[in-house]
């Protein structure tokens, strides 16, 4: 065997070992997708464009708090998804002012001043998931210096920063 076939196979092996990390996460939020469509097979028209954007939310979502930012049937969360949409819907908007520069300053069509009210939404939401979580480590008990926490990417960086690994 030549040397290049040995890592590719141990690169695609890597891979594979991270994604089965992730695995759980994701077959769960497929479980729940699939439960949400065998619900709404009795006649009830499925928006597809939704369903799949509150999978995708609620993927990263539950990789990076270990928290579902969005529900299919509810009104909860709808303060995260419509912040997340209408950002999304801003940044597709041909803006006059990129055209234009002389004309940014005055932000004819309100994009900045409607980009920073919907960035502060989700600012918000955010801060408010960090300091609960914060409270929760400060609440929780520790075993042997090892707090117990979710092993989600917020609690990597909150570790990190706890360490002096990395500042804010």
């Amino acid at each position: 065997m030549d040397d290049n076939n040995f890592w590719r196979r141990a690169e695609m092996d890597g891979n594979r070992s991270e994604r089965r990390m992730n695995e759980p996460v994701e077959r769960r939020k497929v479980q729940e997708l699939l439960g949400h469509v065998d619900t709404c097979t009795n006649g009830k028209a499925i928006n597809i464009g939704a369903t799949a954007f509150t999978t995708t939310l609620n993927i990263l979502s539950k990789t990076i708090f270990s928290v579902d930012f969005g529900q299919y049937d509810t009104v909860s969360s709808q303060e995260f998804k419509e912040a997340v949409m209408a950002l999304l819907e801003l940044g597709g908007k041909p803006n006059l002012a990129d055209f234009f520069p002389i004309l940014q300053p005055f932000d004819p069509q309100g994009f900045v001043r409607q980009g920073n009210v919907y960035g502060k939404k989700l600012l918000t939401i955010i801060d408010r998931i960090i300091d609960q979580r914060l409270q929760s480590r400060l609440n929780s008990s520790t075993c042997d210096d090892v707090s117990l926490t979710n092993k989600d990417v917020l609690d990597t960086l909150l570790d990190l920063i706890d360490k002096k690994r990395i500042f804010i």
